[in-house]
């Protein structure tokens, strides 16, 4: 349900590397073909794009780690156990308690690169919840933060409070210029930055077509716009298919 500028891309490659070929996109014939108000609103992202997606990638992996920490901390205990170092066998003594993790997955569990797609966030007993109300689960941090942006696929819709709860979260850390949102005008999100990089490649660019959540809300059916026009609608709003 989020998205996070890319550390890597593609494959494992360092996106500052695309530097060079998103500065030339806008004399590409693909980039041409691609809807007047699209272009304009890209031209001004492409110079430096990759370097920018790096610099905030690095600074949206140290949000995470900060806010895992903060979230499996047990009350009362300044010291998490430290991760595991790297290598098999490899071992640590704990410093304190750590909470367990609570994972909750939409219909859609595993996505096109085997990866689990779920909301992460402290597990909690029912006695915990109801002395310290629900928790918020890590990927709404990065959302408010500003070190995220919504990205939900009409193949896994969350709750209707969830959805509700990730608009006001974008809306907000955009208003307030938070995170990567203080480059507003010059940041591409990572759904984007993937798109330009493949179109600059010769491939597809932009392959999922876009809606408003505002239509599920109101209980409508949710009216597609084609792959091009999703800078129609609010990034806090875009559902795509």
């Amino acid at each position: 349900g989020i998205d996070t500028p890319e550390l890597h891309f593609p494959g494992t490659g360092s996106p500052d590397r695309q530097d060079p070929a998103l500065a030339r996109l806008p004399g590409t014939a693909a980039f041409q073909k691609l809807p007047k108000a699209l272009r304009e609103y890209l031209e001004p992202r492409l110079e430096g794009a990759g370097t920018r997606q790096k610099k905030w990638a690095l600074l949206a992996k140290e949000a995470l780690v900060r806010i895992v920490e903060e979230g499996l901390r047990v009350e009362g205990n300044p010291s998490p156990a430290l991760p595991l170092p790297k290598g098999e066998g490899a071992s640590v003594k704990k410093k304190g308690k750590r909470r367990k993790l609570f994972l909750a997955c939409g219909e859609e569990v595993i996505d096109c690169y085997g990866r689990i797609l779920a909301y992460a966030g402290p597990y909690m007993t029912k006695e915990e919840r109801a002395k310290l109300g629900q928790p918020e689960t890590f990927n709404l941090k990065m959302l408010k933060e500003g070190f995220a942006v919504s990205n939900i696929h009409g193949t896994n819709l969350p709750k209707e409070e969830d959805i509700k709860l990730v608009i006001a979260a974008v809306k907000d850390a955009k208003k307030k210029k938070l995170g990567f949102w203080e480059e507003r005008d010059k940041m591409l999100h990572g759904y984007e930055f993937r798109s330009l990089v493949r179109m600059a490649q010769g491939e597809k660019g932009f392959r999922y077509k876009v809606g408003s959540l505002e239509d599920h809300l109101k209980g409508e059916k949710i009216r597609l716009l084609p792959q091009e026009e999703y800078i129609h609608i609010e990034e806090e709003k875009r559902v795509f298919f």
